[in-house]
């Protein structure tokens, strides 16, 4: 009996043990799962939140998109940094800490490097005396902006559900931090580093001046300014210049493209009241983005009362992080950006001093080389010290190919650049008063077209322009003896801009807007090949009259109209060649479909064919700069095209690729790489779909750190029509951020597409509240539903 009992006993206690742990698993689930709800916004009821002086209404549709309604700016800017914080800090705290290299304080050792390449600009010290030098309205905003951040974030339950899995805390926002979050935008939109400069300065050293010319065209046939004609490239090279049948095919390694023009930007574009059946200007912007979880943007709508009474209802989207709307619509204007791709950054070559190599040349004589040292806190480990050399310019970031150091002179480095003059912007009324603010808004140098409800439309560059003297910025130069230099900013007088063009349209899309005297004057860092804007245009010459569906047709426009002449190479070569394998891929390629379609095989394979071409051209014009540069890279080089299909049409011998007898073979020779490729990819050819090869990558940057649940962070996986050079950009992880079309004083007929939500958090109902739409195409309001929460924030009683 004794000896039969023990067993069982053993069972109980195995089966209590196991029902214990479950037990406290399901509480330990409970515990997270209460934790991570304890972070999602307030939505309903009333709050008292110090430093409002009059109560705030904030009403919210079924997607969360909110309706704010204030009596004065101050209390507006509390209660979006309240909203902001409620629904979008962590998103937030990336945005100001990736300028300031605070990143590994959060994220841990992973981010140490990319900190210490930001430590050199120094922005948390220019966010800082941008803060200081403020109008003193502009502060009063950031500091009340600042507040409603830290009571939003402080009225959690629970820190943001991201600090929880990061074993962190959320530290306070500071009212310096919102011109972090205008510099992290820079960042993203402009060339700090001053690469382009770098590489055809490197291509300067190591080429004849004919090759160095014919490989840095200021534009192609695909130009499509709206002042001035194309830019084309000059002549080819000679087999004096350069005669690659010399190279032997062991000596040619070929560079990899990148993947088509996928570089930040947007497009943009207006017709006048003319074209309108309303009479008011009318625009459209989409605004080309990386695609992340939280995403960039946060809709919202504000009302309130200026210094002046007047009232004033916005609606559009803002940046979390910075007190304004940044696209949208006040009822008098409706305004859109896209990145302008002026040249921002200028790398100056120091000249050392002969006496002392501690030392370098400027115009006010010898100056001794500044180290800065600085100490980067990094979560889970110890404080890692770095340094950097600076200079009256900005701060040494390289090398060139003959060992002279690199300086970047970055026009954020001056605080001058960042403002918040948005705010004013917002406040016009008309197209000409709103250009003439523009040109003074300190932030990262924008296309701003705007049309108003008279019915007249305008384009500018919004932001700083620097007034470059004796050069054209171009290439490294040095500036020591001061016949090189910036000279403050260019005046508003002498800005670029269209008013109300005779045939009553607009559009920008990152390419040269400009003729070539404003190239010379303004310079580039890399204008977009202008085949985006090309086609916008023409569509806009294909009607008279438009509506907001005529405006989102074309923002969904795939039509491969780059890629037309490509088709028609790679079938050519097709049919020369009779390969018995090619039947199957040659019927693909003449049904194409001419657009970016998730079912096309023949379009995806035509897109290859121009990529592989591409990469075996580029690679032998270039590889004398490669072989004296191990860090150059051709796809830093903006107008390209031009050039390439200059080659491939007069077929010049003496550039053939290396390891080819004939243009003939080897387009040929193309082909099987490329078949190679695809059946190593995806099999048969008709698997290889653009589709598979196009579908959305939008993830949480946390999201592949969390077992099992870690996708639930991630928008779905679904495949999507579009690509770049295009008006309807997408890629897997990058794409139209968001599309809005609107007509001032009519925003009640505007539509609105935005991927994602308006939550960063995955248990919110609003966390993929407008993803469909945006995803379909189909027509969704710029305004706010129906009011489904109310929110009333109240000031404290004394």
């Amino acid at each position: 009996m004794k000896s039969s009992s023990q067993p069982s006993r053993i069972r109980k206690l195995l089966r209590l043990s196991i029902w214990m742990v479950l037990v406290l698993l399901a509480a330990l689930a409970l515990f997270g799962w209460m934790r991570i709800r304890g972070s999602l916004p307030i939505l309903n009821g009333e709050l008292t939140v110090t430093g409002l002086v009059e109560p705030v209404s904030i009403n919210r549709d079924a997607k969360g998109i909110p309706t704010l309604t204030a009596s004065n700016e101050m209390d507006l800017a509390l209660a979006l940094g309240f909203l902001h914080a409620q629904d979008r800090f962590f998103q937030m705290d990336g945005l100001r800490r990736l300028p300031a290299g605070e990143l590994a304080a959060v994220f841990g050792p992973g981010m140490i490097e990319t900190d210490h390449l930001m430590r050199r600009h120094q922005l948390r010290k220019v966010a800082q005396a941008v803060y200081r030098t403020a109008s003193t309205k502009h502060r009063l905003i950031m500091e009340a902006y600042a507040a409603g951040v830290n009571q939003g974030l402080g009225r959690m339950s629970a820190p943001p559900f991201e600090y929880l899995l990061l074993r962190t805390q959320p530290e306070p926002w500071k009212p310096e931090d919102s011109a972090l979050v205008i510099m992290a935008m820079a960042l993203d939109l402009q060339d700090e580093n001053g690469n382009l400069d770098k590489a055809r300065g490197e291509m300067e050293l190591s080429l004849p001046k004919e090759l160095f010319k014919f490989l840095t065209p200021p534009g192609s046939e695909w130009d499509a300014p709206l002042v001035g004609d194309p830019l084309l490239p000059g002549p080819i090279p000679g087999p004096e210049v350069l005669d690659l049948r010399a190279v032997s095919k062991t000596a040619f390694s070929p560079q990899k493209p990148r993947d088509l023009d996928l570089k930040p930007g947007s497009n943009n574009w207006a017709v006048s009241g003319t074209r309108t059946s309303h009479g008011a200007g009318m625009i459209a912007n989409d605004m080309h983005l990386t695609l992340r979880i939280p995403h960039i943007w946060y809709r919202a709508q504000i009302i309130f009362e200026d210094s002046r009474g007047k009232t004033w209802s916005m609606v559009g989207v803002t940046l979390p992080g910075v007190p304004s709307i940044v696209a949208g619509s006040n009822g008098h204007i409706a305004w859109g950006f896209t990145n302008s791709y002026l040249d921002w950054t200028d790398l100056v070559r120091l000249d050392p001093d002969p006496a002392d190599g501690s030392r370098y040349l400027s115009p006010e004589g010898p100056l001794v080389l500044e180290q800065v040292r600085y100490t980067l806190q990094v979560k889970g480990g110890e404080p890692v010290e770095g340094q950097f050399e600076q200079t009256i310019w900005g701060p040494v970031i390289g090398i060139d190919s003959k060992g002279r150091k690199l300086v970047a002179k970055w026009s954020i480095h001056d605080p001058n650049a960042t403002n918040f003059n948005m705010l004013e912007f917002a406040l016009t009324t008309s197209v000409t008063d709103a250009l003439q603010v523009a040109k003074r808004c300190g932030l990262p140098g924008q296309n701003l077209v705007v049309a108003d409800t008279e019915g007249h439309i305008g384009w500018t560059i919004a932001g700083m322009i620097p007034n470059r003297v004796g050069f054209d910025g171009s290439t490294p130069t040095s500036w020591s003896d001061g016949r090189f230099r910036w000279d403050g900013w260019v005046a508003p007088g002498d800005y670029p801009q269209v008013i109300d063009p005779p045939h009553g349209r607009l559009w920008t899309a990152n390419s040269r807007a400009f003729d070539a005297e404003g190239l010379a004057k303004f310079g580039e860092s890399g204008f977009a090949l202008g085949a985006r804007a090309q086609q916008i245009r023409e569509r806009l010459f294909e009607k008279e009259h438009f509506t907001e569906k005529d405006f989102l047709a074309i923002q969904l426009d795939d039509e491969a109209r780059f890629l037309e002449r490509w088709q028609k190479l790679l079938l050519h070569t097709l049919n020369q060649d009779h390969h018995e394998n090619w039947s199957a891929l040659r019927e693909q390629v003449q049904n194409w479909g001419g657009k970016a379609r998730i079912s096309s095989v023949g379009y995806r394979v035509v897109r290859h064919f121009r990529l592989k071409v591409v990469e075996q051209i580029l690679s032998g014009l270039t590889l004398r700069t490669q072989s004296i540069s191990p860090d150059f890279d051709f796809n830093d080089l903006p107008q390209t095209e031009g050039i390439v299909w200059k080659l491939l049409e007069e077929r010049p011998p003496h550039l053939l690729p290396p390891g080819n007898i004939t243009w003939d073979a080897f387009l040929e020779q193309t082909v099987l790489d490329m078949l190679s490729e695809i059946q190593t990819l995806s099999g048969d050819i008709s698997n290889h779909t653009w589709g598979k090869r196009n579908t959305l990558s939008m993830k949480h940057p946390l999201s592949s750190f969390i077992p099992m649940f870690g996708s639930r962070l991630n928008m779905p996986a679904v495949e999507l029509d579009g690509d770049a050079y295009m008006p309807r950009v997408q890629s897997p992880r990058f794409g139209a951020s968001e599309r809005m079309v609107v007509a001032p004083g009519h925003e009640d007929k505007a539509i609105f597409h935005m991927p994602a939500g308006q939550s960063g958090h995955p248990l919110s109902p609003f966390f993929q509240s407008d993803h469909n739409a945006w995803v379909t195409g189909s027509p969704s309001p710029l305004l706010p539903g129906t009011t489904i929460h109310q929110l009333l924030l109240r000031p404290e009683i004394p």
